[in-house]
């Protein structure tokens, strides 16, 4: 049977925030790579690699990177538009860590997919990304996928199809959840380093407010079974009042508060508790003097019109009074 095949680039700039050991890392995590395949559904660590995939040339020296195998499954559709239309096709694929990124091979009926992801710098001929110079600018580190897949040459156009579909946006991927995972744990500690902050600053509620107990003596019971009195709750307060001590505002029989004459607390001090009371300095009370009106000066004017002395009245003026008075 002859076979044929065909090889795949793809690459995806690493923002400068980012260095090669962060994504190296996380291709070093065999997860990052298996859940963003775009046709895997599910995969599964396997115990054991057979012996013919460890004899291939591809990898590196196993006794220095050894090699991981996985059981994955994936969805396969050959009707897009109908959920009848697909089967699930489950594979052993197998992964290399090494130096610069990450080794694979899946293995699935007949079709054999090699693929290496490297971190390197953005001025080598393999680091050319789509866009860089027409707005994108130089990057100084890429990652990189070279895919190679073998199979029958009459497969070739359908399985040429699938393995791009599934390798094209990978790498983006890979760099945008290396962000996401560094953002996501630069917030972590800035909360964890203002709250230990806010922690510090903050006095302990032990400090601020005294512990009220609380005693809950027994329930007493009867020979009936019915609870006897006596059994209420007593809080452990220092502003409590103490029993037997009377208050200096109780009411009389009649429902009517004592007027202040005739309060007994303040007229007998004895049954007062004065344990609370405050005591303030006696302060000196100094007897307030009447205002006595000012009498206003007599003007020079007015003693001269006091000793006007009136003139009597004439006798045509007596008369004519008289005779008002009569009619």
């Amino acid at each position: 049977m002859t076979l044929a095949k065909h090889n795949y680039h793809t690459a995806a700039p690493i923002p400068p925030h980012l260095t090669p050991a962060d994504v190296i890392s996380a291709l070093h995590d065999h997860d990052t790579c298996l859940s963003l395949q775009a046709l895997t559904t599910r995969h599964e660590k396997l115990p054991e690699t057979a012996p013919e995939i460890l004899k291939d040339t591809f990898w590196y020296p196993l006794d220095v990177h050894p090699i991981e195998t996985y059981s994955v499954t994936e969805v396969m559709k050959y009707m897009p538009y109908f959920s009848w239309g697909q089967y699930n096709l489950t594979f052993p694929s197998h992964f290399q860590n090494t130096p610069h990124g990450l080794k694979t091979r899946a293995d699935a009926s007949g079709t054999v997919v090699r693929a290496e992801f490297r971190v390197i710098r953005g001025d080598s001929v393999d680091g050319e990304v789509d866009g860089e110079g027409q707005g994108l600018g130089d990057v100084e580190f890429v990652l990189v996928e070279d895919v190679e897949v073998t199979c029958s040459w009459y497969m070739m156009p359908v399985v040429r199809g699938k393995m791009e579909g599934a390798h094209r946006d990978i790498c983006r991927k890979v760099v945008e959840k290396v962000i996401m995972e560094k953002t996501q744990a630069d917030i972590a500690k800035l909360a964890a380093a203002d709250k230990g902050k806010a922690r510090a600053e903050t006095p302990v509620l032990s400090q601020i407010h005294t512990p009220v107990r609380i005693h809950t003596p027994p329930v007493k019971r009867n020979s009936l079974g019915k609870r006897e009195s006596g059994g209420s709750t007593k809080i452990d307060s220092p502003f409590r009042r103490e029993s037997g001590t009377s208050s200096p505002f109780k009411r009389d029989s009649g429902g009517k508060p004592d007027s202040p004459l005739k309060m007994e607390a303040l007229k007998s001090p004895a049954n007062v508790d004065t344990s609370y009371r405050i005591e303030l300095p006696e302060q000196e009370h100094t007897p307030v003097q009447p205002k006595v009106p000012e009498t206003p000066e007599k003007t020079p004017e007015s003693e001269e019109e006091a000793k006007v002395v009136k003139t009597p009245e004439s006798e045509d003026d007596k008369e004519a009074v008289s005779l008002e008075k009569v009619a």
